[in-house]
């Protein structure tokens, strides 16, 4: 009986750590909501409008699955979770899709970029 309860404890306690654990790791609209501000959260998809004005850093945040739509363009440089820095430009009219990943960005142009973003935010069938 005794082994019976420290299952149950042990079981509960596990359950109660994954509850509280974000699977999608550091969530954007917390990590750079200098940057990112949620538009809409439903049906497992998230949609921001994101501003980066010229030297704006995005914090290291994690995207699930997601694509954007570039509405100013501008440059980048993306920084992933292993530190390997590239420089990306984007035009007015680009849009892109990615998995799942860890990284920070910094508007090092000289203008303000503005972007639609999107997550789904929900299992891969």
């Amino acid at each position: 009986m005794k082994n019976n309860a420290m299952l149950f404890q042990l079981i509960f306690t596990a359950a109660a750590m994954l509850m509280s654990f974000n699977v999608y790791g550091q969530d954007v609209s917390k990590a750079a909501s200098n940057v990112y501000m949620l538009k809409s959260d439903t049906l497992g998809v998230r949609i921001y409008e994101v501003k980066w004005p010229a030297g704006a850093v995005a914090a290291m945040h994690t995207h699930p699955d997601h694509g954007g739509y570039v509405i100013e363009g501008g440059t980048l440089s993306i920084t992933d979770k292993d530190g390997k820095t590239e420089e990306m430009t984007f035009k007015a009219g680009d849009a892109f899709f990615g998995g799942p990943e860890t990284h920070s960005a910094t508007n090092i142009g000289k203008t303000t970029m503005k972007a639609v973003i999107f997550e789904v935010r929900r299992p891969r069938k």
